[in-house]
């Protein structure tokens, strides 16, 4: 009895000793563990401070960019060296700025409404006369009574200044955006300063007519911030300092082509807020510790590693994803753009042009140029998409492999000529009939061949040639493929990137060669999905290689007659006089449709909206439309609803109707969407005339 009761007693003791050590180690840790959350956030703050100045800077790199295209297409369009109020109204059409100006050459501001006011002494029309592009801020403007950011640029006509273009942005509108941000949802306050430490702008309540110094702002922090600035200046680097009652702080970031820079400070009810919490966890873990000590010590142990390491898995990840994002924007923000340039620019001097026919024909041909590419980033993005979600799957048909290789090579006839490449090659196969997915095969050899063609200097040459080997699985065989080009090749260094999305060794800028970067992931991805291989050999300077191993089922010649005794031509003859009812909201793509379905024989009415879709349905009889061509994205009713609603009618011949999906959403899971809706088909956007011709003939087909 007594030794029960002194190993009783013992082991009281020694929880109670364990309980009181945990209590204490707990309390030291909650302190250090409040000290490290602080060094963590302060380094937060200053990778976000990183983060807004980026995106503040590439505000001002866009207007920038903005302003002198726009200069540019002025100064194109000018007939003499007069420039009149009629051409900054011509501007505005297109503008991205909240207003617009012009300073005369001899610095009279002329804004829209006809006003006039000297602007000889204004930085933005000296600097632009001594032919530089820029951006001056306005404090207080007295038209506005806003801070404005007024970027700048020179307009000349045939060599000669003949005054400045001014787009403006109001600070308020432009920049406060881009300042707030939060911290686990408490909000951070940040101002942009120029030079001098003036408050352009902010995120918080803010007056542009009262004068606003950061020095006096931050006063009684005894924060000497001229010397901060002056820090920021001469190293480049963000400086983070504390402020009282606040220990994380502020961070002073200088802007890059820009007189000023980003204060930013972190809200200090975040740190309280996530010490709090972490504290009130600590102590609940004490709580379930003391009770549970001696039972699930070890259980314990495990799960907060592996908490720790799901919180750093997390992190990764989410680090991950914002650095993939950040790279994905800064690519499609600058490929989007150069075409879109491109396209609004020669839009707009068609318009000027269009009496000289010969102008507007090589203004066509370079929007068609421009639209294709653009056309062609936005398919790999969806492309890529489609592949990574697991969407993507392989639909296989029987093909003759010789010709789908001369089909590709007329495809790239016209562009061999007009770099005078030479075309070499030939094959050695014994089975030339097999089962693949055509599509994506041609997908593959357009981008690897494509590629050559771009980055062969003229006068050179391309190889194709086709090998077959044996397959280990009965019923296959092995196409090889090898590509070969003497173009510019890519050194050894950049081959294990070739297949990173967005990967370039040569940018655009360098290169002059318009180009995403996602073409080789894709073809990658694509021969992964259909069990081959790709390997790629480079030298620079003397060309590049590709090799495709991929395996084929074998098929016969009369699987293939078959096959094409399946595939009709459409007869446009059974359009004629039949009425369709065009569901779009957009009214150019309701235009072009209508176009296009009045060109071959249709006639055609157009709804505007999903409900104004069903309420002609309801008013007209039955039998007047044949066809419904319904958009997705539609305000008020969207096109499933509309669907949905025209299926539940009670006359048997309306609800029936033939209901085919036109959309931009372009996924297979679309597909099955709108499948469930109670449509007919589906046409993704920019839709294919001989997709719409054959999907619109198999469908009357059917019905007659």
């Amino acid at each position: 009895m007594k030794t029960d009761g002194l190993k009783k007693i013992s082991f009281t003791g020694i929880v109670r000793i364990a309980a009181a050590f945990l209590i204490v180690l707990l309390v030291a840790f909650s302190f250090l563990n409040s000290a490290r959350i602080r060094r963590v956030n302060r380094e937060y703050l200053i990778d976000k401070s990183i983060q807004l100045a980026d995106n503040l800077s590439y505000a001002f790199s866009e207007g920038l960019d903005n302003i002198k295209i726009m200069s540019m297409l002025v100064g194109s369009s000018l007939e003499t060296d007069e420039f009149d109020i009629t051409g900054l109204q011509e501007v505005i059409k297109n503008t991205v700025f909240d207003f617009m100006e012009f300073a005369d050459k001899d610095g009279m501001d002329h804004n829209i409404t006809g006003g006039v006011s000297d602007a000889r002494d204004r930085k933005y029309y000296l600097d632009a006369k001594a032919g530089h592009t820029g951006v001056e801020v306005i404090f207080n403007s007295r038209a506005t009574h806003e801070n404005l950011l007024m970027f700048y640029s020179p307009v000349y006509y045939e060599g000669t200044f003949v005054g400045s273009l001014v787009g403006v942005y109001q600070a308020t509108n432009k920049i406060t955006e881009i300042l707030t941000t939060t911290y686990f949802g408490e909000e951070a306050t940040s101002y942009l300063v120029n030079n001098r430490g003036r408050v352009i702008a902010s995120n918080l309540d803010f007056d542009p007519t009262q004068e606003a110094y950061i020095e006096d702002i931050l006063q009684n922090d005894n924060t000497n911030i001229a010397v901060l600035f002056s820090e920021a200046l001469k190293t480049h680097e963000p400086v983070s300092f504390s402020l009282r009652n606040n220990d994380t702080g502020a961070c002073i970031v200088k802007l890059p082509d820009f007189n000023g820079y980003l204060v930013h400070i972190y809200p200090e009810t975040a740190n309280a807020k996530i010490v709090r919490n972490a504290n009130l966890l600590l102590f609940l873990f004490v709580l379930l510790i003391i009770v549970l000590v001696t039972v699930v010590m070890r259980q314990l142990i495990k799960f907060y590693d592996k908490q720790q390491l799901t919180l750093l898995h997390a992190k990764n990840q989410a680090e991950i994803a914002n650095n993939a994002k950040t790279k994905f924007l800064f690519s499609m923000s600058h490929d989007i753009r150069t075409p879109m340039n491109a396209i609004i620019g020669f839009t707009e001097l068609i318009e000027r042009n269009i009496d000289d026919k010969e102008k507007v024909k090589d203004y066509i041909e370079k929007i068609k140029y421009s639209n294709g590419f653009l056309l062609s980033l936005i398919n790999n993005v969806l492309e890529m998409a489609r592949i990574e979600s697991g969407k993507e799957k392989l639909e296989e048909s029987v093909v003759d492999i010789g010709e789908f290789w001369q089909s590709v090579e007329v495809l790239f006839d016209s562009l061999m000529k007009e770099k005078n490449l030479k075309l070499e090659g030939g094959s050695d196969i014994e089975h030339p009939i097999i089962y693949t997915d055509e599509t994506k095969l041609r997908q593959i050899i357009l981008n690897i061949v494509s590629n050559s063609i771009k980055y062969t200097p003229e006068g050179g040459t391309i190889t194709m040639n086709l090998y077959e080997e044996k397959c280990d699985k009965p019923g296959y065989i092995i196409y090889k493929s090898v590509i070969s080009d003497t173009g510019i090749g890519m050194s050894k260094e950049y081959l294990p990137h070739i297949f990173d999305e967005f990967s370039r060794e040569h940018s655009t800028t360098d290169s002059k060669i318009m180009g995403t970067g996602l073409g080789l992931p894709i073809v990658k991805k694509l021969v992964d999905m259909m069990g081959g291989t790709i390997t790629v050999e480079s030298e620079p300077g003397k060309g590049t290689s590709t090799t495709l191993r991929i395996p084929h089922r074998i098929g016969d010649r009369s699987e293939l007659k078959r096959a094409a005794d399946e595939k009709t031509e459409v007869s446009v003859d059974k359009f004629k006089g039949k009425m369709i009812l065009v569901a779009e909201d957009n009214d150019l793509n309701a235009e072009i449709t209508m176009t296009i379905l009045e060109d071959v024989g249709f006639k055609s009415e157009r709804a505007a909206d999903g409900n104004e879709c069903v309420r002609l349905i309801k008013e007209r009889h039955a039998g007047y439309y044949d066809l419904i061509l319904m958009d997705i994205q539609m305000p008020g009713l969207d096109g499933y609803g509309a669907t949905q609603e025209i299926r539940a009618l009670a006359d048997r011949k309306k609800s029936t109707i033939p209901i085919i999906a036109m959309t931009a959403n372009a996924f297979e899971e679309d597909r099955r969407n709108a499948e469930r809706a109670g449509m007919n088909g589906h046409l993704a956007k920019p839709v294919d005339i001989a997709s719409l011709l054959n999907t619109l003939g198999n469908i009357f087909e059917i019905r007659s």
